[in-house]
């Protein structure tokens, strides 16, 4: 091979894998926003994940827990200001916006604690 048919190459595999990225994100940015209410039942501050059980109604009632991971771009709300992972408490009330990002764990967009 010559050595411009070599950069032409390297250049299209680079734009190839740069537009496979581009489109991952589109789709993973496209996903529903769902959301879940329930109370914290564990905290993880050092996996950034906090485990939500829940009211599950399907069929029969009964609950179930489901964890998300915490990224520190997840806007989280408590008494209607701003905190951190950290200042949750395992039964607080939260209302949690996700993203399923399988095969990925679930990733809590926002995090509002509710008050009685």
């Amino acid at each position: 091979m010559t050595r411009k048919f070599q950069i032409i190459l390297v250049i299209l595999i680079f734009s190839f894998i740069s537009c496979l990225f581009a489109y991952m994100q589109v789709q993973a940015q496209n996903k529903q926003i769902k959301t879940l209410r329930g109370q914290i039942s564990q905290i993880d501050w050092v996996a950034s994940t906090i485990t939500v059980r829940w009211l599950a109604t399907e069929g029969y009632v009964s609950y179930d827990e489901v964890t998300f991971f915490v990224p520190d771009s997840t806007r989280i709300v408590k008494e209607g200001a701003s905190v951190a992972l950290t200042d949750l408490q395992v039964q607080d009330s939260v209302i949690v916006e996700y993203l399923d990002t399988s095969p990925g764990p679930l990733k809590a967009i926002s995090l509002t604690v509710v008050t009685a």
